[in-house]
Formats: structure tokens, sequence, C-alpha cells
């Protein structure tokens, strides 16, 4: 299958919505044992015809509410995050003059809580999600979920009747420029917005890949001007230092993975895409390079 051309531009801003803390050791091989800050990572994007569209949304106060008690409370304990309310994308995006009633689509790449915490600010919006995802989750216990990373009262009531699978949905389409994967599913139609499987973190986790009119952020690598080849690829990276370094998770980070054999293939994966495309921007969810953060720690009580 031959590499299609380059799909619709798109503005893309990259933003965080809270953070969690671990050791640096688990999240990348060779780490230290300080405590390090993750920022929970979501992108705005603009479509010149479908408008404003959200990848992931980050946290909101809503977790504090839902691990108050057992089981959840757990997650909260092996995860401590950060948060202020005036983290919330909702909040963002109100400063950015943007109302939560023209954010058209969301999109989630999986289900743990520092992705789709927000998502029940954006109730106008159409649900983009893999069903690869979801499916595994809809019927677990609250033990379960709990273990998967999943709280279900963070999605939209209805969210399973409402939400749109991409599998079934978007047309499989292959992707421009050199990579290792074959395709993916193009969201939109135009090629602008192409969904990539990379599974491990959670299941079904996808990526996003995109063409934007003016780079990821200004921390990105030097590159040419123009519009640039950019991956968001949510959790199958905790850094970009991991992957220009080929330093994956110490295996203790496998207690949160859904699989961690798939999870060391998408890492293998998106260096053999990064060294295959130099141009390709790879931007994952928790790296400090695109989603900066100060280090003022205000814990949820």
């Amino acid at each position: 299958m031959s590499a299609r051309t380059e799909g619709v531009p798109v503005e893309l801003k990259l933003m965080s919505a809270g953070y969690c803390v671990h050791p640096e050791f688990v999240t990348i091989r060779g780490g230290s044992l300080r405590t390090a800050a993750y920022p929970a990572g979501f992108a705005l994007i603009r479509h010149p015809a479908q408008g404003w569209i959200l990848f992931d949304t980050g946290y909101s106060a809503r977790f504090e509410a839902l691990t108050r008690r057992l089981p959840y409370a757990l997650y909260r304990r092996l995860t401590p995050i950060r948060y202020r309310e005036e983290d919330a994308a909702v909040r963002q995006l109100a400063r950015l003059g943007i109302r939560a009633d023209e954010i058209g689509t969301v999109i989630l790449s999986h289900f743990h809580a520092d992705h789709i915490g927000g998502a029940r600010d954006f109730p106008n919006a159409r649900f983009l999600y893999p069903e690869a995802a979801y499916a595994p989750l809809r019927r677990l216990g609250p033990v379960r979920s709990t273990r998967a990373g999943f709280l279900p009262g963070l999605l939209p009531d209805g969210f399973a009747d409402l939400a749109t699978p991409i599998e079934r949905t978007a047309s499989w389409t292959p992707l421009p420029g050199p990579s290792p994967l074959i395709g993916g599913w193009d969201l939109l139609g135009d090629g602008s917005l192409i969904a990539v499987s990379l599974p491990g973190h959670a299941a079904g986790q996808i990526g996003l890949l995109l063409h934007a009119s003016d780079g990821p952020h200004p921390a990105a690598p030097s590159r040419a001007e123009g519009p640039t080849r950019c991956l968001l690829c949510a959790d199958a990276a905790w850094s970009s230092l991991a992957l220009r370094e080929n330093r994956p998770p110490h295996p203790a980070a496998g207690i949160v993975m859904d699989d961690r054999r798939a999870y060391r293939d998408s890492f293998a994966l998106l260096r053999r895409w990064q060294a295959a495309d130099p141009a390709l921007v790879i931007v994952p969810s928790h790296c400090r390079e695109f989603f900066p953060i100060d280090d003022r720690e205000v814990p949820l009580r």
C-alpha cells in the first residue's frame, strides 16, 4: 500500500491539565529515585472545516470526588496528582475565548483517568474512541476498574450509546511519509487526523497523526518552516528523552500497563518510525519538553 499525500493541515496547541508524580526510575530506565512530575497533556486542534477538537482532556476535580473512597482511592495512592481548578481543560479554553459548547469533537486515546478526566465538561461534543480500548472495560466492577486505571464516572452519561468507535466508522488509509505502520483510521475523511494503533500501555490505545500548520511547540526540535508532521503518541512513551536514548520504563511500570510486551513493541515502533522519518515530531502525553509545568505542588484534598 503506497503512502498517501499529506492531509489537510490543522492548528495545534499543546496544553496540560494537572500532573501526577512518580519516582523517575519507574518511567525511564536508569532514572533516579527522585520524584518527577508528569503533566496530563491534551491537545487543542482547530480544523479549517470541523472547528475545535480535543485529543484527550487531562484531569479534572471529578478525579478527587471519585477517589475519596475505596477501591478507587487506591488509584490516587498509586498515582498521586497535583491539580488546581484553573488547570481544568474547560477553564483553560475559556481563557482562550473558547466555550465548552464550541468543542465539536473529543478524541480519546485510551481510558485512563488522566486522559478522560475532563470529558464530562464537553456535553455537546462528539466522542471518538478506540473500541479495542473501551470494550474490555465496559463491564468491569469497581475493583477491576481500579486495577485498569479506569474511573467510569469520568465519562459522560450514556457514553456507551452516544460515543462513536473509530474502528466502525472511520476509513482505513495509508499513512503520509515513511512509517513502519501500514495505515491508520482517517477520522475526518480528509487525512487531517489519522488514528494509529499503539497498544500496550492500555488495551487498544491510539496515537494521532496530523499535519500541524505551525508546529507542535517551540520546544520541539528545529525544522524547516511550514507545516510539521506530528504524532501525538499518548502513553506509548513517557518522554522524548526515553525515545531518543532508547530507555524504556522500568519493569515496575508494568503494574499500570495492560500488556508489557505490546508496550515494548509500540515503544520500538516509535523509534523505528522516528529513524525512518526524522522530520516527524513525536509528542508523548506526559513529556515536559512539550508540556512544561511549574513546580508548585497543590495536592487534591
